[in-house]
């Protein structure tokens, strides 16, 4: 009989986040999801089934901090978009600020989440940080540079580093959020099914041992549905 946890999924209000809450439900555990968008608008039967909380600043951390209480694990999805780094000379530098603010309060949703006494934090890391990439763009486009690469990297020793469990995804792309493939060392490779990270990713949330990055094939591994507990 699988243990009803209580599961937090913090975000953009994506579908990944919808599809992680959806397969929480459904396995029996109590989902609450923290985002901009708050409830969805479709009448899905599952989604009466899920606390929806609007943040319309998903920063200010201290305004939903006590839905963290009692909680067994929190998911982080990432709280920009990959295309934020595109476009114009003057855009790309604000939203490269934007990420550095956006990284600084993750840190502090990690304090609330220690201080709440979670056992477990999962942050899927869909912005793509890989030196030289073109942030998910099929076309080609501009590098995210250096220095965001080591501010992710800061980020990430943070998460490792705290006393509850930690787990990073680096899937890169997801497939049903908006792009299909993703270009790497000059070759196409195939974007995760946004049902297989979601699948993953809760997994991880129900797995305290879990831990560490996972990257491509380790997401893929965890993704499978027959190995969910």
């Amino acid at each position: 009989m699988i243990k009803r946890e209580k599961i937090v999924v913090i975000g953009r209000g994506t579908a990944l986040e919808h599809e992680i809450c959806n397969l929480g439900r459904s396995l029996g555990h109590e989902m609450v999801s923290v985002s901009r968008m708050g409830r969805p608008q479709n009448s899905e039967p599952w989604v009466a089934g899920i606390e929806w909380i609007e943040q319309p600043d998903i920063m200010s951390v201290d305004s939903f901090s006590d839905v963290l209480t009692d909680s067994f694990a929190v998911v982080l999805c990432d709280l920009i978009a990959n295309n934020d780094f595109q476009g114009d000379r003057q855009v790309r530098a604000q939203n490269v600020q934007n990420t550095q603010n956006t990284q600084s309060r993750m840190q502090q949703i990690a304090d609330a989440v220690e201080k709440a006494g979670a056992a477990k934090f999962v942050w899927v890391r869909t912005t793509d940080c890989r030196k030289g990439s073109d942030a998910g763009s099929v076309s080609g486009g501009d590098q995210q540079p250096d220095s965001d690469l080591v501010y992710y990297k800061e980020a990430e020793d943070d998460l490792l580093s705290r006393s509850f469990r930690a787990t990073i995804f680096r899937p890169t792309v997801i497939f049903g959020q908006g792009i299909a493939m993703d270009i790497e060392d000059g070759g196409f490779i195939e974007a995760l099914p946004l049902e297989l990270v979601a699948m993953a990713a809760l997994r991880a949330s129900l797995e305290p041992d879990t831990t560490g990055i996972m990257e491509r094939e380790a997401i893929e591994f965890y993704g499978d549905a027959m190995m969910i507990q």
